[in-house]
């Protein structure tokens, strides 16, 4: 798929019940934030964090002709240097401070790398000078208070190279869409491993089809209560509901097979409602279970979205989750990202994070 989306566009150029944190919770609730060097720990921290690419891509449906798809390309690209994810990834780094997570499931980790325009010329050159890599600068910002975070799993879906006009002239940019684990160090952990959905949307521009990869990635982590695998996922959008429910059908194929306790982390662009309630649904289905109506009775919490410039708008609806199957008593659940900002005013994401401790073990309740 790497070469597949750029080639199409260039082609198209050419022609409760238990411990329940509030939002923003300092630490962990019952626990210190980490675990030092811990080997197996007692308690298990996770978090889902949607990094936001900084720009709405779906704009790009909107262009009616080949030529005018670098100037909206162009258009992105501002925005995403408005949307400044350096800044952002010190906010996101002192929410992880604060919740102390031992594992991190990321979503649009972003790589943005620019060219000197071949892609206008209508030449498919990859572009390699790095603009942005935000798992990157997101672990640098880790670093910068002290927490040693490492990548233990990630994987490389749609990647596109696209010409853009900035005002002034042309330029390659090139956009390449991850998922990625984040793991404490200290942790134990083996088999990283990720995978592509074989179902994908196609998105229009111009009068052609963009296909659009997504997939998984994960790891397995030792706790106290034996190995479990933990997975960062991104569903497709609702928008492609038949493609999104697809998806989680060969996630739970994926589960199906799984022998270990599992927690699956993600943006899930489903829930129970208003989202999307079939895909949502399948994954119940397969044995996940949801813990933040069983801590939340009564509130729906929730995570999506602020506006494209991150700088207003309200998250009305709960899309990502934090499921999970097998020997696991969730204790607390809570969101981050919803009220801290940057100095100049922007959300750290369009999307909310969530955040579930959990003590490995047979839950009796």
């Amino acid at each position: 798929m790497t070469r597949t989306l750029a080639a199409v566009l260039s082609s198209l150029l050419l022609a409760a019940p238990a411990l329940a944190a509030p939002d923003g919770a300092a630490g962990r609730p019952g626990g210190r934030p980490g675990h030092g060097g811990d080997d197996a720990p007692g308690r298990l921290t996770v978090m889902t964090r949607n990094l936001y690419l900084g720009a709405d891509i779906n704009r790009i449906a909107a262009a009616q002709t080949p030529q005018q798809i670098p100037v909206v390309v162009g258009e992105l690209w501002g925005t995403v240097q408005l949307t400044d994810f350096t800044a952002r990834a010190r906010v996101i780094a002192a929410e992880i401070e604060a919740a102390g997570p031992d594992l991190v499931a990321l979503q649009e980790a972003s790589l943005f790398r620019t060219g000197p325009g071949y892609a206008c010329a209508g030449q498919d050159v990859p572009a390699t000078a790095v603009a942005a890599d935000f798992v990157e600068v997101l672990v640098a910002a880790l670093a910068a208070r002290g927490l040693d975070y490492q990548v233990a799993s990630s994987i490389e879906n749609f990647d596109a190279q696209l010409c853009a006009f900035d005002g002034t002239g042309f330029l390659d940019v090139r956009l390449t869409d991850r998922d990625a684990v984040l793991a404490r160090r200290g942790l134990r952990l083996r088999d990283p491993r990720s995978g592509h959905f074989q179902a994908m949307a196609s998105y229009p521009a111009a009068g052609s089809a963009l296909p659009v990869l997504r997939g998984w990635s994960g790891v397995e982590v030792r706790t106290a209560g034996g190995w479990l695998t933990f997975l960062s996922v991104h569903l497709e959008q609702e928008l492609f509901a038949a493609v999104q429910l697809a998806q989680a059908a060969e996630l739970a194929e994926l589960l199906a097979r799984a022998r270990l306790p599992v927690i699956v982390a993600g943006d899930l662009n489903a829930g129970p409602a208003p989202a999307s309630v079939a895909s949502y649904a399948a994954l119940l289905d397969a044995g996940l279970r949801d813990p933040w109506p069983r801590l939340h009775r009564r509130w729906a919490g929730p995570t999506c979205c602020y506006d494209e410039a991150l700088l207003t708008g309200a998250l009305s609806t709960r899309i990502d989750h934090v499921l999970f199957r097998g020997n696991l008593t969730p204790l607390a659940a809570w969101r981050v990202g919803v009220d801290d900002r940057t100095p100049s005013g922007l959300h750290a994401s369009d999307h909310a994070g969530v955040v579930v401790l959990f003590k490995p073990g047979n839950d009796r309740r």
